[in-house]
C-alpha cells in the first residue's frame, strides 16, 4: 500500500487540532475529473477538512495525477492511498474512513463538483436532527437536471418494474415522484455523495464489503437509517 500526504488541515490552520469533516473520495481511472473535484471542495468548504483519496485505479494516471496535485496546490490537505489492487467501492470507502480524522465522514465521488458548502449544511441538518442517521443532497447533472438519488430499498417486485421501465410510472424503487426540493427520510440513499458522523459509521462498522458495487449504500442505510436534506 503506498500514502503520500500534503499539508493537512492542522498544519493549514493555525490552532485546529484535527479536520472537521474528512472527505472521503475512492477513484478509480479519474484522473480527467479528479482536480475539479478537489478545487470544487477547496472552494466551498469553510471548516477545516481533509481529502482522504483511496485510488482503486489499475494504472498510474490517477495516482500520478493525485500526488503532483499535492505538489501543484499544496495547500489542499490531502492524505492519498493506494491498496495496490482494486478493493472496491465499499472496501475503498471503509479504508479512507480508517484513516480519516474528523469527527464527520462525507463520502464523495471523484467525477462531482460541488457549488456550495454542503460540509456546511449538513453539519448544521444534523445538529437539528441528530438521530438522522445518513444525509445526502439534491445532485444535478451537468445540463442542471435533478438526479434521483433516493431509493426504496430492492425487493423483486421493484426490481422487476425498473428493469421493464415501468417504474417511472409507479415509483415504486426509485421513487420518481419525489421532487428532491425538501428533507424527507428515505430508505436508501446512492454513494455519490453520503454525510454521516465518524461515531455512527463506527458503530454500524462501515460499509457491507459483500457489494463491490451494485446497492453499494444498502446495508449501511439500512443499518443507520436515511435523511435527505
Amino acid at each position: 500500500m503506498a500514502e503520500f500526504r500534503g499539508p493537512t488541515a492542522t498544519e493549514a490552520t493555525p490552532g485546529v487540532v484535527h479536520p472537521e469533516v474528512s472527505v472521503i473520495l475512492v477513484t478509480y481511472d479519474n484522473e480527467t475529473t479528479i482536480d475539479a473535484c478537489l478545487d470544487s471542495l477547496a472552494v466551498h468548504t469553510a471548516c477545516p477538512y481533509e481529502a482522504v483519496v483511496v485510488d482503486n485505479s489499475p494504472n498510474e494516471a490517477t495516482w500520478a495525477r493525485i500526488t503532483a496535485l499535492c505538489h501543484e496546490r499544496p495547500g489542499l490537505p490531502i492524505h492519498a492511498i493506494r491498496p495496490g489492487h482494486n478493493l472496491g467501492f465499499a472496501a475503498g470507502c471503509n479504508v479512507g474512513a480508517r484513516h480519516a480524522r474528523g469527527d464527520f465522514l462525507l463520502f464523495l465521488n471523484p467525477d462531482t463538483a460541488l457549488d456550495t458548502d454542503i460540509a456546511a449544511i449538513f453539519r448544521s441538518f444534523w445538529r437539528s436532527f441528530p438521530r438522522a442517521g445518513l444525509l445526502g443532497p439534491r445532485i444535478c447533472d451537468a445540463n442542471g437536471r435533478t438526479v434521483s438519488t433516493c431509493r426504496n430499498l430492492p425487493n423483486l417486485w421493484r426490481i422487476f418494474l425498473d428493469a421493464i421501465g415501468l417504474d417511472r410510472l409507479v415509483g415504486a424503487y426509485r421513487l420518481f415522484h419525489f421532487d428532491h426540493a425538501s428533507p424527507r427520510q428515505v430508505p436508501q440513499l446512492i454513494g455519490a455523495c453520503l454525510f454521516t458522523s465518524r461515531r455512527l459509521f463506527e458503530d454500524v462498522r462501515g460499509f457491507d464489503e459483500r457489494f463491490f458495487r451494485l446497492l453499494r449504500g444498502s446495508g449501511f442505510v439500512q443499518a443507520s437509517g436515511g435523511i435527505r436534506p
